[in-house]
């Protein structure tokens, strides 16, 4: 059996594009995008509004995520030591500890950006103070669930690509940048357009499947980004009912 840091070297498989082609449609073709797209300002209000509870725990997921990784981790290298395997543990716990501090870091300067969006809507601080709906704690405790870490760093990457795929639909309709302007359009850019080297998505893909013990199985992790993504879609159309409110 390959190593961790072996499996994590491999070339992503080709059909992640093809998962990511499904998902950036299904987001595309929802209301709550499409509305946003149009132009409706209540729609996007709404959208701000309701999806900050997760934007602003997200970091802390993150946080508590590697340190559930890092006892559950451990507790399999006692019960099966070896100088190969501990070295090969030791090399790919470092490097999720750097992936998952970067992404932590980037989605706190994210979180300020939500709230420069939220500014530019008109709302203040205070206003997002809110329980989260229903809709939008199911993907908190998703995210967050504790499990396996395969599991826990494709619900990371799904996360990056829900992010990438709403941001570049948005940002292609001038109606939308007009309205949200140039200060609260900065937490759409910044995830439409990334710099050179691996994405933290793509880190976080590597690493799901370094720690996949098992033959990597696509319609596997097809599910799990399809049964996130639908919880996304599900928020943001109840998003869509509340504007009509």
């Amino acid at each position: 059996m390959s190593s961790l840091i072996e499996r994590y070297n491999e070339p992503l498989p080709p059909w992640i594009h093809d998962i990511k082609v499904a998902l950036k449609r299904d987001i595309a073709e929802s209301r709550f995008a499409a509305l946003s797209r149009a132009g409706d300002i209540q729609v996007m209000r709404q959208l701000i509004l309701r999806f900050w509870p997760f934007v602003d725990v997200f970091p802390k997921l993150i946080r508590k995520g590697y340190s559930r990784l890092l006892k559950s981790e451990l507790s399999k290298q006692v019960k099966n030591p070896s100088y190969q395997r501990v070295k090969d543990f030791v090399n790919i716990l470092l490097l999720a500890h750097q992936t998952l501090s970067d992404i932590e870091k980037d989605e706190k300067s994210h979180r300020s950006l939500w709230l420069n969006t939220a500014t530019s809507l008109g709302f203040a601080y205070d206003d997002l103070e809110i329980e989260p709906l229903s809709e939008v704690r199911a993907i908190i405790v998703s995210v967050g669930e504790s499990g396996d870490a395969f599991g826990m760093f494709l619900r990371f990457a799904e996360v990056e690509m829900v992010a990438e795929a709403v941001s570049k639909d948005f940002l292609a309709s001038e109606r939308f940048v007009s309205i949200v302007g140039a200060r609260g359009i900065r937490w759409f850019k910044e995830h439409a357009n990334h710099a050179d080297g691996m994405t933290h998505e793509e880190l976080a893909l590597r690493l799901a499947f370094a720690f996949n013990d098992d033959r990597l199985d696509r319609n596997g992790v097809e599910m799990i980004v399809k049964n996130l993504t639908r919880l996304f879609i599900e928020a943001g159309e109840k998003c869509v009912e509340l504007a009509a409110l």
